[in-house]
């Protein structure tokens, strides 16, 4: 498994969505859901800085249970759905949700998720398809 942790703020994660529609509309939104697990949440809390493009999207941190999170301007959302987890870990689905305006029509997308600088073991990684 893929993972990034929240120790040095240089670690990061960085994939390639499949491509998006070559219609896609640009005033409308567009979902990328991906298999994930994070963990090790007795260590220090820090944060994972998602970005697309290179453009900051949001940050968010290692959660047990489902949970959503939004950018500042709430135009994109993160939520996590939690299948299994233990005291420590958790797997489950992500979905991205972003405003159209933020992919190119019939390319994959970039997307990167940075660790922050804590000294922390909190992780996140991609879980591989089947």
């Amino acid at each position: 498994m893929s993972h990034v942790r929240q120790l040095d703020g240089k670690g990061e994660l960085e994939w390639r969505t499949e491509p998006v529609p070559a219609d896609l509309d640009p005033n409308a939104r567009h979902a990328f859901v991906f298999p994930a697990a994070m963990g090790y949440v007795s260590q220090p809390s820090g944060t994972f800085t998602l970005s697309l493009g290179g453009t900051k999207l949001l940050d968010f941190d290692v959660s047990l249970a489902s949970r959503t999170w939004k950018s500042e301007d709430t135009s994109v959302i993160l939520a996590y759905a939690a299948r299994a987890s233990n005291a420590e870990d958790t797997t489950g689905l992500v979905t991205l949700d972003v405003p159209a305006k933020f992919l190119e029509p019939g390319k994959p997308a970039v997307l990167k998720v940075v660790g922050s600088n804590i000294g922390s073991r909190r992780w996140f990684g991609l879980l591989p398809l089947r």
